[in-house]
């Protein structure tokens, strides 16, 4: 791994790895709910404080301060949305079986490596809502569509049956 790594754990057992606080990527390879509210990083001597109330997160050192991240859990508890005030950055599952028990600021560069969890890049989450806005429109105005042309064909039925009833009458 290149650059200056700091890991900490949130709750002796939830592992975080960050890199150099210049990059604007952060990977958080990790599981397990988070309880702590502050820890501190023996790598680069910064605080860390987890907000409960919004799941995010604030880093911040003797010079720079780190851009608030916030975590999404998933219903299926491992798999978490991680963004920064920047944009978005990745999904994360982590792989749980290899996991051993961390301490706050212990540290295995090795298993890290070995380990990697899977990230997969998806847009960010101001566009999936844009996205999704955008198909609600076109829904609508194809429920729209429908709801004339179903109107259309009973107009145009009425008119068959009463072209119906006048051949009746006529013949």
């Amino acid at each position: 791994m290149s650059g200056q790594v700091s890991y900490f754990s949130l709750d002796n057992k939830t592992i975080y790895q960050f890199p150099s606080p210049h990059s604007t990527t952060v990977n958080i390879i990790a599981l397990s709910q988070v309880r702590a509210s502050m820890i501190t990083s023996s790598f680069d001597r910064s605080l860390i404080y987890y907000n409960s109330l919004d799941n995010s997160i604030m880093g911040k050192d003797e010079t720079l301060t780190f851009c608030a991240i916030s975590i999404q859990f998933y219903e299926d508890g491992e798999t978490f949305l991680i963004c920064n005030s920047r944009s978005f950055i990745s999904i994360h599952k982590p792989v749980k079986s290899v996991w051993p028990y961390f301490d706050v600021g212990d540290s295995c560069p090795d298993v890290f490596e070995e380990i990697q969890a899977e990230v997969k890049t998806l847009p960010r989450p101001n566009m999936i809502a844009e996205n999704i806005q955008r198909f609600q429109s076109r829904l609508n105005i194809l429920f729209q569509t429908i709801y004339l042309m179903d109107l259309r064909l009973s107009m145009l039925e009425d008119e068959i049956s009463k072209l119906n009833g006048n051949l009746r009458y006529v013949g």
